[in-house]
């Protein structure tokens, strides 16, 4: 084992397909379904309560690479403050609650409410036919996924980027994506359409670290696990009487 091959693979390890960084602030009023559009969708007729359009980041990297979270923080209300709640937000429902699909961009089935949600879009905007939606409720994927593959347009469940034993999720970024965007999905509970909306008293907001690799980033155990593999080998090859070249 040479002293070049050791160097290698722990440069692998700690450098493999990390493209690009980024960070973000989602204010708690940015409107997901407005991802791609020039204003955010009122569908309700309500324009204050449609909030401000999402934020967007431009992908140039080509794929298939994996979007991952290393941070996401801060608190968000969805009423004035009377209640504040991470990116992860809150289980409202017992089973799953269908969000509509608007303006072409997906619904998503979850009993989980006011949680960070991401799409990917190309350089058009979005138009019906929406993809299908996908489901993060208790009987679908849950929002303890470990990975995810979205299309262009379809929402996924984000929250704090982290399984509930904090392993970090990854979200498979969709061939000829060029933009994310990050945002949230508000509606009026009570009304049974759950059409985008009552954005008018959201306060707050998450900071989100992300980046985007060639491969899954290995977990900082995984790393300390295969480097004392590594320390281990060379030693027992100079108790063997070898050298390490």
């Amino acid at each position: 084992m040479s002293k070049r091959f050791i160097t290698s693979l722990v440069m692998t390890l700690f450098f493999v397909g990390n493209l690009s960084a980024a960070t973000i602030e989602i204010d708690s009023k940015s409107n997901i379904y407005g991802a791609g559009h020039s204003e955010p969708p009122a569908p309700t007729g309500n324009t204050a309560g449609a909030g401000i359009l999402p934020p967007e980041y431009y992908i140039t990297e080509n794929s298939p690479y994996i979007l991952t979270f290393s941070s996401i923080t801060g608190l968000k209300s969805y009423n004035s403050g009377a209640n504040w709640w991470d990116a992860e937000g809150y289980q409202i429902w017992a089973d799953s609650r269908a969000f509509p699909s608007w303006g072409g961009i997906s619904g998503m089935e979850t009993n989980s409410f006011q949680f960070l949600a991401g799409v990917f879009l190309d350089d058009n905007e979005p138009i019906d036919p929406a993809p299908l939606s996908l489901d993060f409720g208790p009987t679908g994927l849950t929002r303890n996924f470990t990975e995810v593959s979205p299309e262009l347009a379809q929402l996924f469940f984000i929250g704090n980027g982290k399984t509930d034993s904090g392993l970090t999720q990854s979200f498979f970024i969709p061939e000829n994506a060029t933009r994310l965007y990050l945002g949230f999905i508000d509606t009026n509970t009570d009304v049974p359409t759950l059409l985008p909306g009552s954005y008018f008293d959201n306060v707050g907001s998450v900071t989100a670290t992300f980046e985007i690799s060639s491969t899954p980033v290995p977990e900082p155990s995984t790393i300390l696990l295969l480097l004392t593999g590594i320390i281990g080998l060379a030693g027992y090859r100079f108790r063997k009487g070898g050298r390490v070249h």
